[in-house]
C-alpha cells in the first residue's frame, strides 16, 4: 500500500509507514514552483510554508530522498533504485 500524505511528518504518520519516500528540491525552486500556481501569492505561501516541518527534519525521517530539480528521467531511476532496494520492484 501506497500513501501520498502531504502533511505526513506534520501529522506525525511517518511511524506507521514502513519507509518513508520523500521528494525534495531547493526552497528557492519550490517557491518558484508554487508561486505559478492559480489562487495563490507569496503572503499565502509564507504562511503555508510556517506550518510545514523544516526541511532538515523531513531529510533526517526520510528513509529514500528523491531530487526533483533535475528532469524526470533521473527521478524515475531514482525511485526504481529504492523500490528495488527495498524489495518492492524486482528486476526481471
Amino acid at each position: 500500500v501506497v500513501l501520498d500524505i502531504p502533511l505526513l511528518f506534520e501529522n506525525n504518520l511517518e511511524n506507521i509507514c514502513d519507509y518513508v519516500f520523500l521528494t525534495h528540491c531547493s526552497y528557492k525552486e519550490r517557491r518558484a514552483r508554487a508561486l505559478k500556481r492559480e489562487n495563490i501569492n507569496s503572503k499565502t505561501l509564507d504562511k503555508i510554508i510556517k506550518l510545514q516541518t523544516p526541511d532538515s527534519i523531513k531529510l533526517t525521517k526520510s528513509d529514500f530522498v528523491f531530487n526533483t530539480s533535475l528532469d524526470k528521467s533521473y527521478c524515475r531511476k531514482q525511485v526504481l533504485k529504492a523500490l528495488n532496494k527495498v524489495k518492492l520492484l524486482s528486476r526481471s
